[in-house]
């Protein structure tokens, strides 16, 4: 991975609604808080690395 920020399409743990958002590859396990561009709801990301050097975002409800 060269470049630090990569864009991703993931969808909404709150409304369903997918959207394109930047993520920062240098911040790679740690998680952060952005809000939903449609719903406004808070969404958690959490950002790592596979066995394979894949980036893998998974996202959730900020309190769940």
């Amino acid at each position: 991975m060269t470049h630090p920020l990569e864009f991703i399409t993931t969808q909404c743990p709150h409304c369903g609604e997918t959207f394109e958002t930047r993520v920062d590859i240098l911040e790679m396990g740690d998680s952060y808080v952005e809000d939903c561009p449609t719903c406004c709801s808070p969404i958690e990301f959490h950002i790592q690395e596979t066995m394979d050097g894949e980036l893998e975002v998974t996202v959730r409800r900020e309190n769940d």
